[in-house]
């Protein structure tokens, strides 16, 4: 297989148990230590409802981020679970200009609201 992030062709351990199944992650094991997934979550109060922000990776890396879909969807399927929230997806959620827009959409649902998202800036 091919890195999609380094392009260096690598292969993935197989065993008995996986050899049939789909292998879903298409990143070389070396591109995953560089640019770990550091799982942070920051939580605020907006005007009635809660806001939880979960954030993927502790620093700005320049790739393409669109690489780690896969573990997105492994988070994102965790995150949905939880007790009727709505969970929305941004790649970079901006804190300081982001919150009122934030309030509208928590009332427009009436709910509170879960984001997942790749990048804070705060």
């Amino acid at each position: 297989m091919e890195c999609l992030i380094c392009k260096r062709q690598f292969i993935k351990r197989r065993t008995l148990l996986t050899l049939f199944s789909k292998e879903e992650g298409y990143i070389c094991d070396r591109c995953y230590d560089k640019y770990k997934i550091e799982l942070g979550y920051e939580s605020f109060r907006l005007e009635k409802y809660n806001c939880l922000v979960v954030n993927m990776f502790k620093y700005d890396y320049k790739i393409n981020y669109d690489y780690f879909i896969y573990e997105y969807q492994k988070i994102y399927l965790r995150l949905s679970k939880l007790n009727g929230s709505n969970v929305l997806f941004f790649d970079i959620v901006d804190l300081n200009n982001d919150l009122e827009l934030l309030n509208l959409y928590a009332n427009l649902l009436k709910n509170n609201i879960i984001i997942l998202t790749f990048m804070v800036r705060k």
